[in-house]
């Protein structure tokens, strides 16, 4: 092995540090993003719960409930897809760390 592939060039250091850095900065945009969604998602569960009182105290019509209640399976479905597309980004983003760290 020579000197030049034990030790990478002051270049490839550089590229490899901003690349490190894009890459956790997209890992901190993603986390914001997913926080937002659970936040969201807490939110919804808070109605849920009014909705469930409603329900055992008998102040909403069967219908509005139906209403309400497809309206929340509708935000559920929508709010899994996002989670699920949130945890792919961050598994790229994690594979392109692990990659530039065997890198160095």
């Amino acid at each position: 092995m020579s000197n030049s592939e034990s030790n990478p060039s002051k270049e490839d250091l550089q590229v490899a540090l901003e690349a490190l850095t894009a890459a956790a900065k997209g890992a901190e945009k993603e986390i914001k993003r997913l926080r937002a969604v659970v936040e969201k998602a807490d939110a919804k569960l808070l109605d849920q719960g009014r909705l469930l009182s409603s329900i055992a105290t008998g102040k909403d019509s069967p219908s509005e409930m139906r209403e309400r209640l497809t309206a929340s399976e509708t935000q559920n479905e929508d709010l899994l897809g996002r989670l699920e597309q949130g945890r792919e980004a961050v598994d790229r983003m994690l594979a392109k760390l692990r990659f530039l760290e065997e890198k160095k």
